[in-house]
């Protein structure tokens, strides 16, 4: 299997963001059974945004050019609210949810098994990033 490199446009944001934006990313990268690197570019037509978008989700996954291009967007609000409700790291709730809309752009569906990344259920304080099931479906992708 060929390795394969996905960019990604991270947002100007600061370092309370940032670093948890490039923990998700990279919670992919480092597992052992991932045959792909997901880069952080400038100039990367695939955008991560972080802004207020008052639609009741903490991160979305919007394909642009279906196969090619893609988005995803994260509501400060709504994580704000997140870790507040449920006592949560911010940083931990920020990466889980980075990774998650990853495994969106890597063709993952939402699994109900709430120790997986790709539930709605899991604790964010703890699941984030793939699992080697999750990451080994993934490869399916290229």
């Amino acid at each position: 299997m060929n390795t394969q490199i996905f960019c990604v446009q991270t947002p100007s944001v600061n370092a309370t963001w940032l670093n948890p934006l490039n923990a998700g990313r990279n919670n992919w990268n480092i597992h052992a059974n991932f045959p792909g690197t997901i880069s952080s570019t400038q100039g990367c037509l695939n955008l991560l945004n972080v802004g207020i978008y008052g639609q009741g989700w903490l991160g979305l996954y919007t394909p642009v050019i279906v196969g090619s291009r893609y988005q995803i967007n994260l509501d400060s609000s709504e994580i704000n609210s997140h870790v507040k409700a449920m006592g949560y790291t911010f940083a931990n709730v920020v990466t889980s949810t980075t990774a998650h809309e990853y495994g969106h752009a890597l063709k993952l569906d939402h699994t109900p098994t709430s120790t997986h990344l790709m539930s709605h259920n899991r604790n964010r304080n703890v699941v984030t990033g793939p699992t080697t099931g999750e990451v080994n479906e993934s490869n399916g992708y290229y």
